[in-house]
């Protein structure tokens, strides 16, 4: 008997424990905040232009206007973002995304102007259960005319995938023999006949470049030149819209053309990180380093084809794992150490900074999260974290509710009320702001907010209150009488206290 008590005394024990956790739930209370990609394209529209955003497995996109970035749409992705490229078939209108994911996935994503949507084009699975995945980074590349799309995941093997240039249809995907192991970067460059990759890689200590063309009928590689030896220190290829490579190492920068001539300087340029083109001809580039420095690459002038390396430090950034150039001098620095920043570029130093960067806008990021305490205040559990790396640690609150992001501020002093009013469309775009012994009337445009004067509206006396009322009416109470307005401001009827109060 006591064994059958103490059964059921599990039994029902275990059924509670079972029940509470029905009601239990797991839920995101800060999405992923840290740029690890960014890129402009025409992806929505050919009108503007669009910043493209990842954010672990989030892409946001943003319309590029002139009065600044306008935020569009956000697309989660099944897999945490590993690359993101566009490219443009020959028919398309707009710009098409390929995204590479760390679960070895893919996909081509496209815009559809009529329903408004993001549609996928294609997908599929780049895993191979028989060949083992390398020891280096994964690399997702698209040749510069969108002929091929080509991926290093696995240990001597480069996978194909031909893309009809008219269409924009991938055709069956297949494997190339890599002989390479240590490979450093890969890319494909512009300004060739066939498909060709950079292979940039180590063998025995000794960095090497080394070149192959695909050969989309063969299914093979073609050899073009023999391995060049290159600079110990060189760890990212940056290709040139007009054919050939830029090495950035620590001590050297080399330019690399396609027929293997090639030019370089002597640099002290620490651990660069990421790297954005500021024309699309490639004349110049934006360099970051692992220390928040930015840098202007000029490879040749506007006009000229000789080519012209030049380095100059241009100031302090957040430390970027990816540099977008906007337009007109804007700069999207992405980081994922660190707070993301909009800069812009001036044309002349700063006479106080000494700087070429001016920051007009941060965005938050509470990523990478070295360590996190819980703390309950009685009224509101929050974390605090140990944030950022490097120069950009920092300690962040975060709190699960509901949060204000400022659009827009005017000093003013002495308010003593504020109302908002509603125009024909319906929406507030008025506001009346009372002082001691004066009323001002603020009209919203766009994202500018200015002073007007308008109909009969009272404003040389301080405002009670002030309200959208029935048949499209305003009513404003003064301390000495009551004003109704119609639709335009025009007086309608008016009551005055006998005390004047």
């Amino acid at each position: 008997k006591k064994k059958k008590k103490c059964f059921i005394f599990f039994l029902l024990r275990s059924l509670l424990c079972c029940c509470c956790a029905m009601f239990n739930y797991v839920t995101t209370i800060q999405k992923p905040t840290a740029v690890t990609a960014s890129l402009k394209c025409n992806f929505t529209s050919n009108e503007f232009p669009n910043l493209v955003v990842s954010k672990n497995n989030i892409l946001d996109i943003s319309n590029i206007k002139p009065d600044g970035l306008e935020p569009f749409t956000q697309l989660t992705i099944y897999g945490e973002i590993a690359k993101v490229e566009f490219f443009r078939p020959e028919n398309e209108e707009k710009d098409l995304l390929m995204v590479f994911t760390e679960n070895l996935c893919f996909c081509i994503l496209a815009f559809d102007e009529k329903t408004g949507e993001i549609v996928t084009r294609a997908e599929g699975d780049l895993n191979e259960k028989t060949s083992k995945k390398t020891d280096s980074s994964y690399f997702a590349t698209i040749d510069p005319k969108g002929r091929a799309i080509g991926f290093h995941i696995h240990q001597g093997l480069f996978k194909v995938i031909p893309v009809d240039t008219y269409t924009g249809k991938l055709e069956e995907a297949y494997n190339i023999r890599l002989e390479e192991r240590k490979i450093i970067d890969l890319c494909f460059v512009a300004d060739s006949p066939r498909p060709t990759i950079f292979v940039l890689y180590s063998d025995r200590n000794v960095n090497y470049l080394k070149p192959y063309a695909v050969n989309l009928e063969k299914k093979e590689f073609e050899f073009l030149w023999e391995p060049l030896s290159v600079d110990s220190t060189f760890r990212m290829m940056i290709p040139v819209p007009s054919g050939g490579v830029l090495l950035i190492g620590e001590t050297t920068i080399s330019h690399v053309m396609n027929n293997c001539s090639y030019k370089s300087i002597q640099v002290d340029l620490p651990s660069v990180l990421a790297y954005g083109a500021i024309d699309v001809e490639g004349y110049r580039y934006l360099l970051g380093n692992i220390h928040g420095d930015l840098y202007t690459l000029l490879v040749k002038t506007p006009g000229s084809h000789e080519i012209s390396l030049q380095l100059e430090h241009l100031g302090q950034t957040s430390i970027p794992s990816s540099i977008t150039y906007l337009d007109s001098g804007f700069v999207f620095i992405g980081s994922r150490f660190g707070d993301s920043q909009l800069i812009k570029l001036l044309e002349a130093q700063d006479s106080t900074t000494h700087s070429y960067v001016d920051v007009r806008e941060e965005f938050d990021n509470v990523g990478p999260i070295v360590d996190f305490v819980v703390l309950n205040s009685g009224r509101q559990a929050a974390i605090v974290t140990c944030s950022g790396t490097l120069k950009e640690g920092s300690l962040r609150v975060i709190r699960n509710g509901i949060g204000i992001n400022d659009h827009a501020s005017i000093e003013m002093f002495g308010v003593k009320g504020i109302w908002s009013l509603r125009d024909s469309t319906g929406f507030d775009n008025r506001l009346v702001i009372s002082f001691v012994n004066q009323t001002r009337l603020l009209k919203i445009v766009a994202e500018e907010m200015d002073e007007e004067t308008v109909g009969d509206f009272s404003t040389s006396s301080a405002t009670i209150f002030a309200s959208n009322v029935n048949f499209n009416q305003i009513l404003q109470i003064t301390s000495s009488s009551i004003f109704l307005y119609d639709a335009n401001f025009r007086l309608v009827g008016r009551w005055d206290s006998e005390q004047g109060q």
